[in-house]
């Protein structure tokens, strides 16, 4: 096996980023951070993509869903100004 590959689903709440859990499946890991997003529970919540690679002994990082409560704040604002125009 050259590489590793798992998703994070990373909470923020009370000032802090947490580790919530980790998934292997894509498909599944990025349901839950939807779900956990839409429930209002935290103010942001985002799923990181984790790789290793066993040849070179590093970590690649990228995210790959970011949700936060200020998103829906902002596509409100944005369709009352596109309807006022």
């Amino acid at each position: 096996m050259s590489s590793y590959l798992s998703y994070e689903l990373r909470t923020y709440s009370g000032g802090t980023w947490k580790v919530d859990s980790i998934y292997d499946d894509l498909r599944i890991a990025t349901y839950e951070a939807q779900r956990m997003h839409k429930s209002g529970r935290y103010s942001a919540v985002r799923l990181v993509e984790e790789r290793y690679n066993h040849a070179s002994g590093k970590f690649a990082s990228k995210t790959v869903f970011r949700g936060t409560k200020a998103d829906e704040a902002n596509a409100d604002t944005m369709e009352r100004i596109r309807q006022t125009r």
